[in-house]
């Protein structure tokens, strides 16, 4: 509580575990004085994840000052506000999946979203994201005691900064309400993308332009 940290290295899995329901007083793992930035307006916290890290805990970077972030491809699971608050994250990167789904043959999906029985914000929930980069497969979970969220707000919901998406090789879908509630302006869908997801830009009320490269 109240750290300063300018250098986080996750070399392994690190899980958060509470006495209590999550709720809007939870402060997750690396909670940052907030002075800090106040009384240093440049101040800002390097995250590295190691190659053995396959799970971002609830909460685990919530409140820090991070301007950038890879996530590698070694993480297959991101839990829910992993990264809320990041009032600084401007841009994210999804590294190439680098393991293979012994059930299918084919690299292994990131899972992000929530199935919870709480009203719980979004990974990236307050964080001013502008520049995002996808070279894998994600699946996007939203469940709310069992049932299916038709009111949930994206991956990037909430956003009124994000600006750009680009797709890498290894992706090939676009999970259901994945952009959805974005003011995404524009976005290129390249030919390696060959399904989109139900929902997958619902209420993108900026969306102008949108281009299916040609296929191969």
């Amino acid at each position: 509580y109240d750290t300063q940290l300018s250098k986080i290295y996750l070399g392994r899995n690190v899980e958060y575990i509470s006495d209590f329901i999550p709720d809007e007083n939870d402060e997750g793992i690396f909670a940052l004085d907030t002075d800090v930035t106040d009384d240093n307006p440049d101040f800002r916290t390097s995250v590295t994840i190691g190659p053995k890290v396959t799970s971002l805990s609830y909460r685990m970077f919530c409140d820090c000052p991070i301007e950038s972030i890879t996530i590698p491809g070694g993480v297959n699971t991101i839990n829910n506000r992993a990264f809320e608050g990041c009032e600084f994250l401007k841009s994210i990167t999804f590294a190439p999946s680098s393991t293979i789904d012994p059930a299918t043959g084919k690299p292994t999906k990131l899972v992000l979203g929530y199935i919870d029985n709480t009203n719980q914000k979004s990974i990236f929930s307050e964080a001013p994201i502008e520049d995002v980069y996808i070279d894998r497969e994600i699946s996007y979970v939203l469940e709310v005691n069992g049932e299916l969220d038709q009111d949930d707000e994206g991956i990037f919901g909430e956003s009124e900064t994000i600006k750009s998406v680009t797709f890498g090789p290894q992706a090939e879908s676009i999970s259901p309400f994945m952009f959805a509630d974005s003011v995404l302006p524009s976005i290129t869908i390249p030919n390696t993308i060959t399904s989109i997801g139900y929902n997958a830009f619902r209420f993108c009320e900026q969306l102008r332009n949108v281009n299916f490269e040609n296929g191969p």
